[in-house]
């Protein structure tokens, strides 16, 4: 009988793993993707342009947009293509909670420029158009820009 006991025991203890492993997987498969900054494409050179030129520029009407943006001006080699995960999983939260979609996975790109960051995601779109979203140095969203 006790035998019998603890080979039930193995079998419900192996039950159970099972199910959690089976449970939680989809959970780690959503924690990754969620922190994924995408590599350097053509995408993220686009950004980097535009991001480049944002701190660099001297016209009056572009200065008056880099400033509601949160950018400050700054050398272009300042601007730089950001990868790392934990910075990356900080700017799709960040992403999410500005535009309501809490826990959606994403791919983005992230650019820096000095405590600003800027995230564009080529997935979401709004039909031709494409957004990037401006950050500060904490992720507290600044505001957003409408391109093609």
């Amino acid at each position: 009988m006790l035998k019998q006991l603890a080979r039930n025991w193995k079998l419900t203890r192996a039950a159970i793993w099972a199910m959690l492993t089976i449970a939680l997987l989809p959970l780690t498969r959503i924690s990754a993707q969620t922190s994924s900054c995408r590599t350097a494409d053509a995408n993220s050179a686009r950004l980097l342009e535009f991001v480049r030129f944002l701190v660099t520029t001297t016209d009056p009407v572009q200065t008056r947009i880099r400033d509601s943006l949160g950018v400050a001006p700054m050398a272009a080699s300042r601007v730089s293509l950001v990868t790392t995960a934990k910075t990356c999983s900080s700017a799709v939260a960040a992403y999410n909670a500005a535009t309501n979609s809490v826990g959606r996975p994403r791919n983005v790109h992230l650019v820096s420029a000095g405590k600003t960051y800027a995230v564009f995601d080529p997935d979401d779109r709004g039909g031709e158009w494409s957004v990037t979203l401006f950050f500060d140095s904490k992720f507290k969203f600044v505001r957003s820009t409408l391109g093609p």
